[in-house]
């Protein structure tokens, strides 16, 4: 790439995330949350084209931030993949567990930090799989007093164009380190499941 082209790249990738050539690197994940939530296309199918040149942008900064004078560099954005509905399959009671991508943890990053409270926030890394019993991994310490959790809904439905569930706890409430949704919150907002846990990292 010569000297031209890598100037135009470079102002186009920051151009594209709507930050300063001198942003810092809590500046650059902070616009990439933001435009990764808002673009998105579970939430905004028509914006597909979009969400993908904001990821390439994140991706570019990310892989050249020695050049571009990023001492304390973000991590490289994962391969976004935009695929059509998928149809429900029947739950196998085959026991799976699916991280999630840094899309879907920004999208509830960005939920909490609209619709959250006073308590401690929390977002999940991980959901583990047994039929319709979902497990939520979050990596962090469940607290004392109010707990905030922003959890992604359409796990068991045929589309995941649903806005996170933000689910409020107790730290009296949990066995341990381990909270049992209440059934009627889970019949409302999670398609299919029949049991939800949340569990929480050892304290």
């Amino acid at each position: 790439m010569s000297p031209i082209d890598r100037v135009v790249s470079r102002t186009q990738a920051f151009t594209t995330l709507g930050v300063s050539p001198t942003a810092t690197r809590t500046d650059i994940r902070k616009a990439y949350r933001a435009l990764a939530f808002e673009k998105h296309p579970d939430r905004n199918p028509a914006d597909s084209d979009e969400f993908s040149k904001i990821t390439e942008a994140y991706r570019y900064v990310c892989e050249h931030a020695e050049e571009l004078g990023i001492i304390d560099a973000p991590e490289p954005a994962p391969e976004q993949k935009v695929t059509a509905p998928r149809r429900v399959s029947r739950p196998s009671l085959k026991a799976t567990e699916e991280e999630f991508d840094a899309a879907t943890q920004a999208e509830c990053e960005a939920y909490l930090e609209e619709h959250g409270g006073t308590g401690a926030q929390h977002v999940p890394s991980a959901v583990y799989r047994m039929g319709r019993n979902l497990t939520y991994n979050v990596p962090t310490p469940l607290m004392k007093g109010r707990n905030e959790v922003a959890l992604p809904t359409g796990m068991l439905s045929d589309t995941r164009k649903t806005l996170p569930k933000i689910v409020v706890c107790d730290f009296r409430d949990a066995q341990g380190c381990m909270f049992e949704m209440p059934a009627d919150i889970c019949a409302e907002h999670f398609p299919g499941a029949r049991r939800i846990q949340i569990r929480f990292a050892n304290t």
